[in-house]
């Protein structure tokens, strides 16, 4: 009896082991799961598909071996940011020559204050969580050197970090809301904004951001010479590449009425974007909704040369759609032949803009 009820014993105790390493196990396991997924490194477990990774100059998809070349030591970042000091004074010309306004926001040396270090790179967790959750974590009344160190890796290049270029565009703006955000607004951020919209080597997606951020804090800038700098700028934008025009003519109409956004130079300046067949066809699409939306019936007989003869569909929907918003009777025979197009989309669009136009 005694051996039987030792084998018990043992066999109880050993169950008692083995939950007791299950439940120890488990509690790893768990924690090991939310570690992964609050620092974002469990995107090192999933394969990118082409079309989530960000792509390089020569439009190919940047692969974790890119990534990894792209990696910086953390004693040549503060030399990195050091060289946007020397180039971006130095390169006047960046700023049409005018080096009033540049000499206005020059800053005799970086320093990177603890609260700014994490954002800018600077510590051993580069992940972009923690670095989104530090920028939104920032007050409203920062230090100037809070500021200063903010302005400074706005120009930061997406090849000297290792955040993916979305993520990276992320962070930044993020940062520039901060700045933003300030009880008071400083004004040093327009100069910095204009620099880095005309320097064509960042990429164009941080260049549009830069122009709908002159647009957010037009009304806030007190200084003349800034605010007729960033006059230039936004006609320089409508005539940009790459979509910028059509962001500049969003960010225009949603100021439209607004002191330095007067409705006719808009409508003016999209109605000329949409009549020129050398404009980028996305530009065009945007530019026509934007008459249709600021009422400028100006537009009208180019809505109707596109909607007629047009081949791309995505931009002859556009006219079809400011036609309709228009409601003219005379365009009820050109609506109603596309009513019936092969294609689903035209067929959509032209059955809802005569559902607009009267009788």
């Amino acid at each position: 009896m005694g051996n039987v009820e030792k084998r018990g014993e043992v066999k109880k105790n050993g169950k008692k082991f083995l939950f007791s390493t299950v439940f120890v196990l488990a509690g790893l396991v768990a924690i090991s799961t939310i570690y992964i997924f609050a620092t974002g490194k469990y995107r090192l477990f999933i394969k990118p598909q082409p079309s989530m990774l960000p792509m390089s100059g020569k439009g190919q998809a940047i692969t974790p071996a890119h990534k990894e070349a792209k990696a910086v030591r953390d004693d040549d970042i503060e030399n990195i940011l050091q060289k946007y000091n020397v180039e971006f004074y130095a390169g006047r010309k960046r700023f049409n020559g005018n080096p009033s306004l540049l000499e206005s926001i020059k800053i005799a040396s970086i320093e990177i204050p603890p609260s700014i270090r994490l954002i800018a790179g600077l510590e051993k967790e580069k992940g972009y969580y923690a670095r989104y959750a530090a920028v939104n974590s920032l007050g409203k009344n920062l230090s100037d050197k809070e500021v200063n160190a903010l302005l400074y890796f706005l120009h930061k290049r997406p090849d000297d970090d290792n955040l993916s270029l979305l993520e990276f565009d992320s962070v930044k703006n993020d940062a520039v809301l901060a700045l933003i955000r300030q009880a008071n607004c400083p004004d040093d951020l327009v100069p910095h904004l204009i620099v880095m919209y005309r320097d064509r080597t960042f990429d164009n997606v941080w260049r549009a951001y830069c122009i709908q951020f002159m647009g957010t804090i037009y009304g806030k800038i007190a200084n003349e010479g800034y605010r007729s700098a960033v006059d230039k700028v936004f006609d320089e934008a409508l005539h940009d590449v790459s979509g910028i025009p059509g962001t500049t003519l969003v960010m225009m109409t949603d100021f439209a009425g607004q002191p330095g956004f007067e409705k006719s130079k808009i409508a003016d300046a999209a109605r000329s974007l949409c009549a020129d067949v050398r404009t980028d066809n996305g530009v065009r699409i945007t530019a026509l909704q934007v008459c249709a939306r600021l009422g400028d019936r100006k537009v009208i007989p180019v809505a109707r040369e596109i909607a007629g003869n047009s081949d791309n569909i995505p931009l002859k929907i556009s006219a079809v759609a400011a036609l309709g918003a228009f409601g003219e009777p005379a365009d009820r025979e050109l609506i109603n032949s596309l009513a019936s197009s092969g294609d689903i989309r035209m067929r959509t669009a032209a059955k809802a803009a005569l559902k607009k136009i009267k009788m």
